[in-house]
């Protein structure tokens, strides 16, 4: 494996970390949000 496939496989998986945590706050966020309390 080549540098540019390892370094592509880093990306991705920071990329999805990032988005998950991202997805995390937001579901907090909106279970926090008494708007949103029927959804949760």
């Amino acid at each position: 494996m080549d540098n540019s496939t390892i370094n592509k496989e880093n990306y991705s998986i920071a990329f999805v970390q990032k988005k998950s945590n991202q997805l995390r706050l937001y579901l907090i966020l909106m279970a926090n949000h008494p708007k949103y309390h029927v959804l949760t």
